[in-house]
């Protein structure tokens, strides 16, 4: 299995509210992504991906190479991970993206080896129906989660692609991200307005995009520490391929969902006491990162510098990746309480 360029969106242009939704829903009307999960078979969701390819190229005007005010590294990652950006309709772009970054885990999963629970496949399909449903394929519905029983033996599969895991799973966190963006964009404008149930159903499906992230994280990360050591970390590190030292963080879709965070201080600050959908929202949030720190122990251990630390800093005062990670961790979740990330 090879992947192909995936489009998306620019992040800045992704919907804010129900009316810039209704063009999408429209597109949207005349397709059916068929639902399909760890047990479809290779016709189903060969269906699916076909279906979502028909939603990308509807929604496209034209594409980008070089998208306008974009920093080196925001450019960097994009190449790394092989995605490119597109102009049309926005909201239709991402459901199409969302279908074929989706089926391409499936994909992998189902031939090769994960180690995933039952309970992050199922944060992982509830969180992509909720998305789907939000863009505009209104009641859609992903294939149910395999049971415990029904997950495929890993012991009788071969080893994944690592690198090819590698991508897949950050693509598929790269659409899920984007769709952060629209729910959360969504929570503020219905805010705003004083639409209180518009703004609870829209953090209900940011937290469900959120744990969805969190099995995605994990996802990425499903093969072996040697492999990391010893083939992925040096290719990142390795120009053409990208810039030394680049980092998630630096990614334009990141960017875009943090400044929404901060955007949204002083409404998650007067919710903090009192909200439970504000609760399950901010325990999503937690979860997230607590992945990422499971990931970077995995991967860099409790001593060695991140990337971007390493490109950054040649003295021996590093930092290690792990409390460089504790310390944004910090930074973010004091954004939803409300306070400045400084």
């Amino acid at each position: 299995m090879a992947a192909e360029l995936l489009l998306l969106p620019l992040p800045e242009l992704l919907p804010t509210d129900r009316p810039g939704l209704t063009a999408a829903a429209g597109t949207l009307g005349g397709h059916d992504l068929e639902p399909v999960g760890l047990s479809s078979t290779a016709s189903e969701l060969a269906t699916c991906r076909r279906a979502a390819q028909v939603v990308l190229s509807a929604g496209i005007t034209r594409t980008i190479s070089t998208p306008k005010g974009w920093s080196a590294e925001e450019q960097a990652l994009d190449v790394l991970f092989d995605v490119g950006r597109a102009e049309g309709d926005s909201a239709t772009i991402l459901a199409g993206a969302l279908g074929t970054a989706y089926v391409d885990v499936i994909e992998d999963a189902t031939s090769t080896r994960t180690t995933l629970s039952p309970q992050d496949w199922r944060d992982l399909t509830d969180g992509m129906g909720q998305a789907l449903a939000l863009i505009g394929l209104t009641g859609t519905e992903v294939a149910p989660p395999a049971t415990a029983d029904r997950l495929p033996d890993i012991r009788r599969l071969p080893a994944c692609h690592e690198r090819l895991r590698w991508m897949l799973g950050h693509r598929l966190f790269y659409t899920l991200t984007q769709a952060l963006i629209v729910s959360l964009s969504l929570f503020t404008t219905a805010t705003s307005r004083g639409d209180h149930e518009a703004a609870e159903q829209a953090l209900t499906t940011a937290t469900a995009l959120m744990r969805a992230s969190a099995a995605a994280l994990l996802y990425t990360a499903d093969f072996p520490h040697a492999v990391y050591a010893d083939d992925i970390r040096p290719n990142v590190m390795r120009p053409p391929n990208t810039l030394p030292g680049i980092s998630g963080i630096q990614g334009r879709d990141h960017h875009v969902l943090i400044q929404l965070f901060r955007d949204l201080r002083p409404v998650f600050g007067a919710l903090s006491g009192t909200s439970e959908s504000y609760q399950r929202f901010r325990a999503a949030t937690e979860r997230l990162f607590a992945n990422h720190t499971h990931i970077c122990d995995k991967f860099v251990g409790p001593v060695k510098p991140s990337l971007l630390m390493e490109a950054r800093s040649r003295s021996k005062d590093q930092i290690s990746a792990r409390l460089a990670l504790r310390k944004l961790t910090r930074r973010r979740l004091r954004l939803l309480e409300g306070r400045a990330d400084y």
